[in-house]
């Protein structure tokens, strides 16, 4: 290929896979995996750097795509951007290559995985004016392999010694979650059942709110639950929750239920 690019492809011993077919711009590899993942498509795309190339490129690579069975992904330089959007300087206009590339994305009913890191991966290499950046190295993949690998995710490298970008592909991450808050909404304090629906759950666990009602009882002895219920009652009762996402007017509306555990928590912490 010259200095025009090409495709390398390594994988390691433990991986079971299969080149099924290959040629400058494209290799085609089945990979075999075990217990969820099933056997699925890798194509590794090198897109024609040649211009008057790519339409029949990206053409003759649907047909071929449609006629494989399985999950597909498709990783590479593809010498194509989707939209102007993915292009800094140089002419704004529509070219060739996005026509030719989006039918093939949208015949063969592709997602683009997106990326993190620099939005660019493919520059003309010049400082200064024609500066052309562009994205020309991207993941796109077939709905089934997105079900797959649903935390897969790609990253952009910063660019080093070459005119492009590394990209990693990482199907595998390990994404951090939030548990799931709680948010008490005070219309259902309404509802004929919710005294009903109390009793059968609840758990206690106090709210930062009843612990300022204790706050606000300013006696040294034992509160009776009166005093308590008194303090309680003149509270906001739609200021901010608690960390257990029940406000005040969770614990009046059922004072009838949850009001004796109200009472021994808070009497249980004069003693």
């Amino acid at each position: 290929m010259g200095r025009s690019g090409g495709l390398w492809l390594l994988w390691q011993d433990d991986i079971d896979a299969e080149i099924i077919s290959f040629s400058k711009n494209l290799i085609h590899l089945q990979v075999n995996q075990n217990g969820a993942f099933r056997r699925w498509n890798l194509f590794c795309v090198y897109g024609p750097p040649n211009r008057q190339e790519r339409g029949e490129f990206w053409h003759s690579l649907s047909i071929y795509a449609q006629q494989v069975d399985g999950p597909k992904c498709f990783i590479g330089n593809f010498n194509a951007i989707s939209s102007v959007r993915e292009k800094f300087g140089g002419d704004q206009s529509l070219n060739g290559t996005i026509t030719p590339f989006n039918n093939f994305t949208r015949d063969n009913h592709l997602l683009d995985l997106g990326f993190s890191g620099p939005a660019f991966t493919g520059t003309n290499g010049r400082q200064m004016q024609p500066l052309i950046r562009q994205r020309l190295d991207r993941v796109v993949a077939s709905p089934d392999w997105c079900l797959m690998f649903e935390n897969s995710g790609v990253l952009h490298l910063p660019r080093l010694s070459s005119d492009h970008s590394p990209i990693i592909l990482n199907m595998c991450r390990s994404i951090p979650r939030n548990p799931p808050s709680y948010k008490f909404e005070a219309y259902w304090c309404n509802h004929p059942d919710f005294l009903k629906v109390v009793l059968e759950s609840w758990n206690i666990n106090i709210s930062g709110d009843l612990m300022d009602a204790a706050d606000n009882i300013s006696i040294t002895s034992v509160p009776s639950t009166d005093t308590i219920w008194k303090v309680v009652k003149n509270m906001n009762p739609f200021g901010s929750p608690g960390p257990d996402g029940f406000p005040v007017i969770f614990y009046k509306k059922s004072w009838s239920a949850v009001g004796d555990d109200i009472v021994k928590f808070i009497q249980e912490i004069f003693t």
